[in-house]
């Protein structure tokens, strides 16, 4: 069962990374303008970091309150570096995007 839960857990963070990075950029390539891509990208690295503070939280009080899931979800190592660093990653990423993407009028 373990290893089910980590396969499909996998696949999850796979998917909503993708979407996390992917969206964005559509979005940016949809609607050039320098405000668009700005803001796109405050909201999205702001709700991605959200998702993992959130993600990690959760992992936690279900750990701690359902002591026999403990075993099928497994933990979470996210510690608020990680979190940080991850996030600014992600932004870097789509900040990168913004300033090779949009055009000075």
């Amino acid at each position: 069962m373990r290893k089910v839960v980590d396969i499909l857990t996998s696949f999850l963070f796979a998917f909503i990374g993708s979407i996390a990075l992917v969206a964005p950029m559509l979005i940016m390539v949809l609607h050039p303008s320098r405000n668009t891509s700005l803001m796109v990208t405050c909201v999205f690295v702001l709700a991605f970091a959200l998702g993992l503070a959130l993600y990690s939280t959760v992992i936690i009080y279900v750990e701690t309150r359902y002591e026999r899931l403990k075993d099928v979800i497994g933990g979470s190592d996210l510690k608020a570096k990680e979190i940080l660093g991850v996030t600014a990653a992600h932004a870097a990423v789509l900040v990168v995007f913004v300033g090779t993407s949009t055009t000075v009028s």
